[in-house]
């Protein structure tokens, strides 16, 4: 009764509809509810053929696995058979062949095919007695020269126009030899021909060859020797003897015969394997088995001892922090932890040189903190949630400079470098920082960073010289005010994140032969990286290529460079849109945008001193401004979607003394680009040295570094921005 009624409404108001003069809409609605019919027929069609197919599949290779079982149980018995057949039949074969060759043993020795090669065995027999009697050089020197004639002998006239090569040769050679008529060639053949006489005298009569064969004879025993396991040296001083003792009247039987390899015990058999002559074989071809070892693997191996640092111990270390809860040690240990104080993370006991400090937020579900680096009773804090910088408590000017420190930002990297043999690296894109140590602090650190004495086990080292297992006491022990604040929780989560696109990423960096990373799985393990990229914090999908950032960074340090994977460098367009690196997206008609950023590239020398009064900077300005105007190039704001991005201007000194001797982008605010009304105060204080004849020049690479890039970091830096006050009122998460 109820669909009678839902039809005849639809009647009366298509009538209705007709009657008014709406007659295509009512048409139109009718054939938009047949496609939607037949929109959810098809889709209903293809989802049970699918379903009937995958049943059929099924059914079908059980069906086939079944019948392939049944097939093999019957033929079985009769395979048995078979090889017991071939087996009797191989048998009977072979002992009629031997039974032959018995009986025909002197026909056999008589044929001349049997001398042919009983004179072959010969001739290997006095190769091999030759090649033992002399020395690796008279032996390559000797039988170089014997295989090149028989190819050229043999081999020569087989190759396509070798006799027309020969001849052109040939007459090259004649050519040379007209050369020598001539009284200049006569006489340097001649000077060239005394001194030859008197080298080739001197080396005769020096006996140059046979001290260095001798030489070479030495130094290869040598390192054998020093090489050489025991059992190796055992088996090749010993002399092979045989003694048989046979005196059944006095109960002694005695055979004492050497072995061609080594018979540990008398319950197992020897172990072919560990003839001589086996394993030198066996060591020839694994230089043809397939390995990860490449040209550039080779390379940078070898690349490592280029520095002179990394000759002698002690060496440098390292200590990653990567998201607010994982730590890598300076001796590679890993640890997840987070709290919500303040804790000691590196510091120099010894010399008082710096002190590492991490601060976390009392939200630890946000997942902010602070790095506080501490030198020359200054401090610099990095806080990698809101990508300040800032330096004793206020906001920084950079690059900044205080005593042998230099402090100054390469695009998203924050960078504090000193002489006195440490450093730290902050990427605020990826949220990760690495702090390097000089050897020469080995065994002068504690903290959260380990003890940076080439032992994992002493890394959880707590204040009170104790050792501790449990990470959370560890941690407690190196708080920085224990009054102000304790925590003697660890909040670092340890859930495995089940997102399908994190495992993907994840198991496509640390899994996959594919990875960008796979060079690297032979040098450093991956196995504990997966487990921190797996570890995110609720939507931080930015955490797994903080772990890939430190991963690289790990491997940076064993002489194993990578590069970023793709899908962790992403461009964002003015409509919000994001694209990965290797995609092309083109910008055409009003997408473009109208606007520019400009970069003021200064000489920090005397002469640009008080350069903003001196120059008229903010006429400057004032008029490159309206000029910019009139040619339509101005901020792009229209459209509900398009973030607007005015014209930005941005500051590069170089040339100076001390940081300013590269070339550093001028930060203020933390912000490399300022809209015209700040970028005056830019120019404001630009430290100047005095003028000299020294060039500086300014390669295009660091060019590229240095402002190019900023323009990359900045303009993405204000998306981040936009969203950041909406993410931290949710307590969700970052970016």
């Amino acid at each position: 009764m109820f669909q009678i009624k839902t039809s005849y409404q639809k009647a009366v108001a298509f009538i209705n509809g007709i009657l008014k003069g709406e007659s295509s809409e009512q048409i139109s609605e009718i054939f938009q509810g047949f496609v939607q019919k037949y929109d959810k027929f098809i889709k209903e069609l293809h989802v049970s053929f699918v379903k009937h197919l995958e049943e059929l599949w099924h059914g079908l290779s059980a069906m086939v696995q079944h019948h392939w079982n049944t097939m093999l149980e019957t033929i079985e018995p009769t395979f048995i058979h078979l090889i017991h057949y071939l087996e009797a039949l191989s048998w009977k074969a072979s002992k009629e062949i031997l039974d032959f060759l018995y009986e025909r043993k002197n026909d056999i020795v008589d044929s001349p095919y049997f001398s042919k090669f009983a004179n072959f065995t010969q001739d290997v027999d006095r190769i091999y007695k030759d090649i033992m009697k002399n020395n690796t050089l008279t032996n390559i020197g000797k039988y170089s020269k014997i295989i090149i004639e028989f190819v050229k002998e043999k081999y020569f006239t087989i190759i396509p126009f070798g006799k027309e090569l020969q001849a052109i040769v040939l007459e090259i050679i004649e050519e040379f030899r007209e050369l020598e008529k001539l009284p200049s060639i006569q006489f340097a053949i001649k000077k060239f021909n005394e001194v030859y006489v008197k080298f080739m005298w001197f080396y005769d009569y020096l006996d140059v060859g046979n001290r260095f064969q001798r030489a070479v004879t030495l130094i290869h025993s040598k390192l054998t020797d020093i090489t050489q396991t025991a059992l190796q040296a055992e088996n090749r001083y010993r002399e092979a003897k045989t003694k048989f003792i046979f005196d059944p009247e006095n109960g002694l039987v005695e055979l004492e015969q050497k072995l061609p390899m080594s018979w540990h015990t008398f319950n197992e058999t020897p172990k072919f394997e560990e003839i001589p002559e086996y394993k030198y074989l066996a060591s020839i071809q694994e230089y043809f088995d397939t390995s990860n070892t490449t040209f550039w693997s080779i390379y940078h191996d070898y690349n490592y001892y280029s520095e002179s640092s990394n000759w002698l111990p002690p060496f440098k270390a390292q200590a990653v922090l990567a998201g607010p809860q994982h730590i890598i040690t300076f001796d590679r240990k890993f640890i997840e932890y987070q709290g919500t104080c303040s804790y000691l993370l590196a510091a120099d006991f010894v010399d008082h040189n710096f002190t590492l400090v991490i601060s976390y937020d009392d939200k630890p579900k946000r997942g902010a903190y602070e790095i506080s680096f501490i030198a020359s009773k200054k401090v610099v804090s990095v806080n990698i949630f809101n990508d300040e910088v800032t330096f004793q408590k206020g906001m920084s000017r950079l690059p900044l400079e205080f005593g042998d420190i230099y402090v100054y930002q390469e695009t998203s990297m924050i960078n504090i470098d000193s002489v006195r043999g440490f450093s730290l690296r902050c990427n605020l894109k990826f949220d990760t920082c690495t702090f390097t140590l000089s050897g020469w602090y080995f065994g002068k650190t504690a903290g959260l960073l380990g003890t940076m004495d080439n032992e994992p086990s002493t890394d959880f080292l707590t204040s009170q010289k104790t050792l501790e297992t449990d990470i959370a006491k560890f941690a407690q022990s190196w708080l920085i005010d224990a009054n102000k604040c304790s925590s003697n929780k660890n909040l670092a989560t340890k859930e495995i994140s089940g997102d399908p696109d994190v495992i993907n990423q994840c198991d496509l960096f640390f899994k996959s032969k594919t990875s960008p990373f796979y060079t690297c799985f032979t040098v450093v393990d991956p196995r504990p990286f997966m487990k921190m990229c797996l570890n995110v914090l609720g939507p931080f999908v930015n955490q797994t290529c903080s772990s890939a950032m430190a991963y690289m960074q790990t491997c940076l340090m064993e002489n194993t460079p990578l590069r970023i994977p793709d899908s962790c460098v992403k461009c964002q367009l003015n409509n919000g849109s994001e694209f990965m690196e290797g995609e092309f997206h083109k910008l055409e008609n009003e997408s473009v945008p109208r606007s520019t950023d400009i970069v003021f590239i200064v000489e920090a020398k005397d002469c640009n001193k008080n350069i903003l009064e001196k120059r008229n900077m903010a006429s400057l300005l004032t008029v490159l401004s309206k000029e910019l105007i009139a040619a339509n190039i101005k901020e792009n704001s229209e459209g509900k979607v398009m973030i607007r991005i005015p014209t930005r201007f941005s500051l590069v000194v170089f040339g100076g003394d001390g940081v300013l001797d590269l070339p550093r982008s001028i930060v203020v605010g933390n912000n490399v680009f300022s809209e015209v009304q700040q970028f005056l105060h830019y120019f404001e204080n630009i430290p100047t040295g005095p003028s000299t004849t020294k060039r500086t020049r300014l390669s295009d690479s660091q060019l590229r570094n240095n402002v190019i890039l900023s323009v990359y970091n900045n303009y993405n830096n204000l998306r981040k921005h936009n969203r950041m006050s909406e993410l931290s009122d949710q307590h969700v998460g970052r970016r």
